[in-house]
């Protein structure tokens, strides 16, 4: 699908805003916060944060012509908190200016993705803005009211308030609810979503949750006519630590009604805590078909996936202080094997893994790794990294390069989508300077049907 296609679109107006606003918050910041600083101290109010900015340029070939694409990122995180942590107030935007502004929406572009559709040059998006105020009453712990997510297990946006209540040792409620904030949607018009949750500990060894999520999207059909959407979720989870070796989680979800999915997992550890088996086993019981905006974002992309099952099986033991050995397997299978089509695999992959850190050279790290792929066809690979941490004279800079194989790649916010017989290649590295300052960088090669580089810079500044 050309994602120039997607109905729901962000208002470019409105995106094209919020990426001045943080583009100018960003560059006005460095130099504003002496002042900042001086009267947060003077008031006993503390301010944390960062910003960051970071070039991107990709390169492809599409008939043969090299196709290129340049854009900037920004980002701006601000933490202010008062003395004691009575009140605080939290805001996180990011922007994106396309460098190159010759993208035509309604042409196809190998670079397409969900950030550059529309006409304007400038999108943006405020993720964060809100005002918490902690223990108001004896019993409510936080009260946050503006653009949050949801602090349960879904990753949701919305602009109104939730609540959460301590009710002793044991037992903690949480509300939420407000209007939905949807990224890639230009006429949300009266879209809504509300939850509610509940953990309780029977035990310090057991513990559960319980969670309702409802969800309003009003959007326009095939028709083009308005058309109201409502999806409730219920959630139940249980951890369970048998002993200090032995724990797991279990959860289960239903949604409006009908068994969705459920999750298993377990850690082992045995020889004094030495070597650790991981297991994890996931089942998705129906097929997935277009829901709220909220709780399927991707499916204009992927369309339905079918019901499948993963295994996930690991097993690492260090060999004293600088060495480890890891084996491990993957499974996933579909229930009905005629439903298996793109974004709908099965494929198998079993490795072994040999780490060795510290050993050669103080702060030098290698991994090489050996795999099978078993899909459509038969593939066996290997890949590798190296890394190096300097020490404190080099502010613990960060430099590391690898290479590993991918039967199937997945970008869920691309045009591309599905990626099959993929080899990849990457260099990167962080490089802090003083406290506050970092530089940061990695370029990216995809060698497939066709190949693909990415070249990022980027700056960042913590204060």
């Amino acid at each position: 699908m050309n994602l120039s296609q997607k109905k729901t679109l962000r208002p470019v107006a409105y995106m094209k805003y919020t990426a001045s606003f943080v583009m100018i918050m960003s560059l006005m910041l460095p130099w504003c916060l002496w002042a900042a600083d001086e009267e947060s101290e003077s008031q006993g109010f503390e301010l944390k944060g960062y910003v960051s900015s970071k070039y991107v340029s990709r390169e492809s070939k599409l008939s043969e012509e090299k196709v290129d694409d340049a854009d900037i990122y920004g980002q701006l995180r601000l933490d202010l908190s008062s003395p004691e942590k009575k009140y605080e107030a939290h805001f996180f935007g990011t922007a994106r200016n396309d460098l190159d502004g010759d993208e035509e929406s309604n042409e196809f572009s190998i670079f397409e993705d969900f950030g550059q559709v529309g006409k304007s040059e400038q999108k943006g998006a405020i993720y964060e803005a809100h005002f918490d105020l902690n223990q108001a009453m004896p019993n409510l712990k936080q009260i946050k009211i503006g653009r949050q997510s949801s602090t349960r297990d879904m990753s949701l946006y919305f602009d109104g308030l939730s609540a959460d209540f301590k009710l002793g040792r044991k037992l903690g409620l949480i509300a939420y609810g407000g209007r939905s904030v949807r990224f890639f949607e230009s006429d949300p018009g009266d879209d809504s979503l509300g939850g509610a949750g509940i953990d309780y500990s029977f035990s310090p060894l057991t513990s559960f949750s319980l969670d309702y999520l409802s969800t309003k999207d009003e959007r326009v059909d095939e028709n083009e006519e308005m058309k109201d959407r409502q999806d409730d979720m219920v959630s139940l989870k249980l951890w369970q630590r048998f002993s200090n070796a032995f724990k797991g989680t279990f959860k289960y979800r239903w949604i409006n009604s009908e068994p969705r999915d459920l999750n298993l997992s377990s850690l082992i550890l045995l020889s004094n805590s030495q070597t650790s088996f991981n297991f994890n086993y996931f089942r998705q019981f129906l097929i997935q078909n277009e829901l709220s905006e909220d709780l399927s974002s991707f499916h204009d992309l992927i369309g339905q996936t079918h019901p499948f099952q993963v295994v996930k099986l690991n097993l690492r033991q260090p060999f004293g202080s600088h060495y480890a050995l890891d084996l491990g397997y993957l499974e996933r299978s579909l229930v009905e094997e005629e439903d298996e089509g793109s974004f709908n695999r099965e494929f198998k992959r079993t490795f072994i893994l040999f780490e060795t850190f510290d050993r050669i050279h103080k702060g030098l790290n290698i991994t090489v790794f050996g795999e099978r792929w078993s899909g459509e066809t038969e593939v066996d690979s290997s890949g590798w990294d190296i890394g190096y941490h300097f020490d404190e004279k080099l502010n613990k800079a960060k430099v590391s390069a690898g290479s590993y194989y991918s039967l199937y790649k997945y970008d869920y916010f691309s045009d591309r989508g599905e990626k099959t017989d993929v080899r990849t290649y990457y260099v990167k590295g962080n490089f802090p300077f003083g406290q506050s300052f970092a530089v940061n960088g990695s370029y990216e090669r995809e060698e497939s049907l066709d190949d693909y580089n990415v070249y990022k810079l980027g700056v960042r500044y913590d204060f």
